[in-house]
């Protein structure tokens, strides 16, 4: 939603916002920001303990919607409960989601009434264009690929400029597009909008869908576009039903309720509940679909190069010779002779084999351990028999330094590619370099 910045004491402190018309005081957590800044924020609300689930219920028989501020950023809030899952209650001036409320006994049209303790401001997690390319959902059916960005717009997750954008590459790429497809580009509204992602997602694999999307969420955290919260709350919705394992839903449910605690006994920081989050997302996300030990040589050093693009990347570290490095192990999936290409690897400045790297990347020892974890996924292999665990030790020691999330955005072609009784597996056919070069 949209708010008006009239005054903040501070970054977690109370600060007064108007949205449309309604001031409300919340707690900052969207600083930096000045008077009259227009934001788009998500608004918290912390319950307050003390209130049974039938006082809850009772509080309400008028039927009321509003806020009504109590003192600070407590209030008194009264609304009617528009949707179960996650718990959605209409207060007039603005809707408020919790999970943590207690819906038992109720059900959508239920009047109630409880008391918010804190109300907490925060920056609304935008897409930006510019991260479209990395969004996008790779080696999917056009159909799943609608699933995706349903799922996604329905959880505010992607814009509807972003959907249609999508939708505008694939009529542009194709001769004859999609109906369905046009009708997403075309469409004349939000409603519009909703039913032709639904009609053109009707045979799409919503399992596959909701993985990527897992992936996406992880991305976007680890960018600082979505908070934790935000991103552990749209998991936690992805994933109630049977369309994934029960265990993604349960930890997704538990890891919130550890942030709900943390906001009162403040025992972990925000850079440690992130990084739990992170790694429950990468973990739900792909983890699954890549059992290490049925991993190629060849998919494991495609991947490597991957996390030595995205740490570097990270930390503005990308060089020629870093991205030569790259591209070498990337180009192993479709190498016919493993030797030669080994050799060629012994050519390039970046080797991995030990050797100090050149300046500026020398400044950087976690970079110097990826880059020769990468390159002993398959120097290890060369001349021996098969060592699935060490290939698969490597691999994950390079996923510990870049980060799990980057499991979310390898190709199906990649993760499915299976290593055959030598353990590097078949060739894959060269594909067009931007799939196999740097987002």
């Amino acid at each position: 939603m949209r708010a008006r910045l009239i005054s903040t004491d501070g970054e977690y402190l109370e600060a007064r916002i108007d949205i449309d018309g309604t001031v409300l005081h919340v707690m900052d957590q969207f600083s930096p920001a000045a008077c009259g800044d227009m934001l788009d924020i998500e608004l918290f609300p912390m319950l307050a303990e003390d209130e049974s689930n039938n006082d809850m219920l009772d509080g309400n028989p008028e039927r009321k919607r509003g806020l009504e501020r109590i003192e600070g950023w407590s209030y008194r809030a009264f609304g009617i409960i528009c949707s179960l899952s996650p718990v959605t209650v209409d207060c007039r001036q603005i809707r408020i989601e919790d999970d943590d409320f207690e819906a038992t006994g109720s059900g959508i049209g239920q009047a109630v009434a409880f008391t918010i303790s804190r109300l907490s401001a925060c920056r609304r997690p935008q897409v930006a264009k510019t991260a479209l390319a990395a969004a996008l959902p790779v080696e999917m059916d056009d159909a799943t690929a609608a699933t995706y960005h349903d799922l996604g717009f329905r959880l505010d997750l992607f814009d509807e400029h972003f959907v249609k954008e999508w939708a505008y590459e694939i009529i542009s790429e194709r001769d004859t597009p999609p109906i369905p497809i046009i009708e997403i580009a075309t469409a004349a509204n939000r409603n519009a909008l909703y039913n032709a992602l639904s009609i053109a997602g009707e045979r799409g694999h919503l399992h596959t869908a909701k993985r990527k999307l897992l992936g996406h969420i992880a991305r976007e955290l680890s960018a600082n576009r979505l908070s934790t919260r935000s991103a552990i709350r749209a998991a936690m919705t992805l994933c109630n039903d049977d369309s994934l394992d029960d265990a993604a839903y349960i930890d997704f449910m538990r890891l919130n309720e550890d942030i709900y605690i943390n906001d009162y006994a403040g025992n972990r920081s925000d850079e440690d509940m992130k990084s739990e989050a992170l790694r429950l997302l990468a973990e739900h996300a792909m983890l699954q679909e890549l059992p290490p030990r049925d991993c190629s040589v060849r998919a494991a050093s495609w991947i490597a190069a991957r996390c030595v693009r995205a740490y570097s990347e990270c930390h503005h570290l990308m060089t020629p010779d870093l991205d030569a490095f790259c591209r070498h192990f990337e180009s192993l999936i479709s190498a016919d002779d493993v030797t030669k290409w080994d050799k060629h690897g012994m050519t390039l400045t970046i080797t991995g084999l030990g050797d100090a790297l050149p300046p500026p990347l020398d400044q950087a020892p976690e970079l110097a351990m990826l880059v020769e974890h990468a390159r002993e996924i398959s120097a290890t292999q060369m001349y021996g028999a098969w060592e699935p665990d060490v290939v698969a030790s490597h691999l994950k020691s390079c996923l510990d330094i870049a980060g799990w999330e980057v499991l979310g955005d390898i190709p199906d072609r990649i993760l499915s590619h299976r290593p055959l009784h030598h353990g590097w597996g078949d060739p894959l056919p060269r594909q067009p370099r931007p799939e196999l070069g740097p987002e």
